[in-house]
């Protein structure tokens, strides 16, 4: 912290002692001697202090890489165990669909709905494919087959996007 306060204080002298020079340049404009010693005293001033400012870039621009660096490594260990959530989720919700699906029958007051919205087929009676309902709605109901399979890459409700999670009053 202290070579920030030096450099700071380094910077401030060399612009008052530039602003300085030039006051001093509009006196000696006739004497061209020390007029020209002046004018090379400004460009070299003006060099240091366009590679000071090029240093602070350089040295913001290693910092920021830097920093990228640290947040790309912590994001990576995030996405591992945001991975590892969502595979443990799906694996649940399959589970908790195999367990609670059933044959269609139309006369169930539950099943109001007469066709899956994956495959858009209708339900059938009698052709022994499962469905299942989604905790989210009563009406959300699909095949069995088109929701596993909608759950081997989603973890949501594929009409309303909530979290597929088992029927709370259905647990024991």
């Amino acid at each position: 912290m202290k070579g920030a306060y030096v450099f700071s204080f380094a910077i401030v002298c060399f612009t008052i002692f530039g602003l300085s020079t030039v006051s001093e340049m509009d006196d000696l404009r006739f004497r061209k001697q020390q007029y020209h010693e002046l004018y090379d005293i400004m460009v070299w001033m003006l060099a240091i202090r366009l590679l000071l400012y090029s240093l602070i870039c350089l040295f913001l621009v290693c910092i920021s890489f830097a920093t990228c660096c640290v947040l790309a490594a912590g994001q990576g260990e995030f996405m591992n165990e945001h991975q590892s959530n969502i595979q443990t989720m799906q694996s649940n919700a399959k589970k908790f669909l195999a367990k609670k699906a059933k044959f269609f029958n139309p006369k169930d007051k539950d099943c109001q709905v007469t066709n899956c919205a994956i495959c858009l087929a209708d339900f059938v009676e009698g052709d022994g494919t499962k469905i299942a309902a989604l905790s989210c709605s009563k009406q959300h109901i699909f095949h069995l087959d088109c929701i596993t399979s909608w759950c081997e890459t989603n973890t949501i409700c594929p009409m309303c996007r909530e979290p597929i999670r088992p029927i709370e009053n259905d647990k024991k």
